[in-house]
C-alpha cells in the first residue's frame, strides 16, 4: 500500500495539533500548525508560502518521496518551517518529545507510530535561515527536516 503524500500531510498536521505542550510552545492555538499542499496552477510557490507566514506558525510541506528497498519501501521527505514569538528551541523539544493525543500508547511523537504502514518518524534538527527578497529585506524563520518511512513488502 502506497501511502498519498497529502494525506500524510493532514495526518502530521493532526498529530501536531494534538500535541499539548507543542501547541503551547507555538502560541497555545492549534490552527496556527499547517500544511503546505501544492495545487497546481494556483498554489505552486513553497517560498512565497513561506514569505506570507505570519508569526507565530508552523509549516509542513512534503519534498520528495524516494524508494528505499523491499525493505523500508517509500520514504517520504518533508521540511517544516517556523517563524516563532519565542523560544525555537522548545518548541523543536516540543516536536520530538511531546506525546500527541490523537496516537495511543503514550509514546514521544519521536517514538509514535503514526500509522500502522509507517516506522516512527525521523527528525533531523532545525537551522536558522533568511529568504532574501530584496538587497534590503529578507524573512528569517526557521526549518528542518521529517521523514516518514513506510514498512516494505519484507517487514
Amino acid at each position: 500500500m502506497i501511502l498519498n503524500d497529502d494525506d500524510l500531510l493532514d495526518l502530521v498536521v493532526e498529530t501536531w495539533r494534538s500535541m499539548p505542550n507543542l501547541v503551547a510552545a507555538i502560541g497555545d492555538d492549534p490552527a496556527v500548525i499547517v500544511a503546505y499542499k501544492f495545487d497546481y496552477p494556483s498554489v505552486v510557490s513553497l517560498a512565497k508560502a513561506v514569505e506570507a507566514m505570519q508569526a507565530p506558525q508552523l509549516m509542513l510541506a512534503h519534498v520528495r518521496t524516494t524508494i528505499a528497498n523491499r525493505k523500508d519501501g517509500l520514504v517520504h521527505e518533508f521540511i517544516w518551517y517556523c517563524k516563532a514569538r519565542g523560544n525555537i528551541g522548545a518548541i523543536f523539544f516540543n516536536l520530538r518529545e511531546d506525546v500527541p493525543a490523537s496516537v495511543p500508547g503514550g509514546m514521544k511523537f519521536k517514538h509514535a507510530q503514526i500509522h500502522d504502514q509507517l516506522l516512527p518518524p525521523m527528525l533531523d534538527g532545525y537551522e536558522a535561515t533568511a529568504l532574501v527578497l530584496t538587497e534590503q529585506s529578507s524573512i528569517d524563520f526557521h526549518k528542518g527536516g521529517l521523514i516518514l518511512t513506510e514498512r516494505g513488502i519484507d517487514t
